[in-house]
């Protein structure tokens, strides 16, 4: 479980789950969530 703190809502819950190896999913306060992972970043300057 991973928490934020923010000035407008307060402490936020993220509580996300291993699917396989590219995708989570879970709950984000009390909504569904999922996640999949980044693979590639570029950076431009």
């Amino acid at each position: 479980m991973i928490y934020f703190n923010s000035s407008q809502a307060g402490e936020i819950s993220v509580e996300l789950t291993k699917v396989d190896n590219d995708n989570l999913k879970g709950a984000l306060m009390s909504f569904d969530a999922t996640a999949k992972r980044v693979k590639y970043v570029f950076w431009l300057l």
